[in-house]
């Protein structure tokens, strides 16, 4: 009877320390697939185009050297930056979180009739979807004509007038619960009122940062483990 007392406990016991370390490694798993992506992009009216910042660190394009891209074929016509994450996997998903700070100025504060009317802002997350083909970090994320493999969720949409400032950002994470994708960015549009003054209109600055991670599904955890801990107590019994 003392034997099989001990033999139950040292198989506890190891039952015990490989579930810690199951529970340990995939906790620093985890940890280790946050990632932070930074950008900062500025719309001026008197600029055909809006222009990024040293800040941004997303995606860079190897011929022309850009990290912020035009789409104009998904009804808001998108500016997107965007980060790679991991392959893409059905069994985890995903978790972000944002701090994005709006700001809008006058581009020239000495304009005797500035501009009244405020200017519409939209910021978007989205990301790539499973039908995308997997690139690796090398890329290319997808492109304008392949909206087919991407989507979107609004996190703001509003109007800022000149002199205002507001922050954007999340508490509780923003969750992608059907698979990790491997693509994640942030999509911005300024639609300018139409006022742009005697000298220009209002200038838009739109920077901060979004922190995504890879997560394994509860349900791939549980069972690692009671499948561990099956193989443990089956070999104790037959072996």
């Amino acid at each position: 009877m003392k034997t099989n007392v001990v033999s139950i406990v040292r198989v506890l016991t190891v039952t015990g320390v490989v579930a810690g370390l199951l529970f340990a490694g995939l906790a620093s798993t985890v940890l280790a697939q946050s990632q932070i992506g930074n950008f900062h992009i500025t719309f001026n009216p008197l600029l055909p185009d809006p222009t990024g910042n040293p800040e941004d660190d997303g995606w860079e394009n190897p011929q022309t050297g850009e990290r912020w891209f035009f789409y104009p074929n998904a009804g808001t016509p998108w500016w997107n930056q965007w980060w790679y994450d991991d392959p893409p996997d059905p069994n985890r998903y995903k978790e972000i979180f944002y701090n994005i700070t709006i700001e809008s100025w006058q581009v020239d504060p000495g304009d005797p009739n500035p501009p009244t009317e405020p200017d519409q802002v939209i910021v978007a997350l989205n990301w790539s979807n499973m039908q995308y083909p997997e690139t690796g970090p090398i890329g290319p994320p997808p492109n304008a004509d392949e909206e087919f493999a991407i989507e979107r969720s609004v996190i703001f949409d509003s109007q800022l007038s000149a002199g205002e400032a507001i922050t954007v950002l999340n508490e509780d994470p923003f969750e992608i619960l059907e698979y990790n994708p491997e693509w994640v960015s942030i999509d911005v549009w300024v639609e300018y009122s139409g006022q742009v003054g005697t000298l220009g209109g209002n200038r838009i600055e739109i920077f901060g940062n979004i922190i995504h991670t890879c997560i394994p599904e509860p349900g791939s955890v549980l069972l690692l483990l009671v499948g561990s801990t099956g193989v443990i107590l089956s070999r104790r019994r037959w072996g």
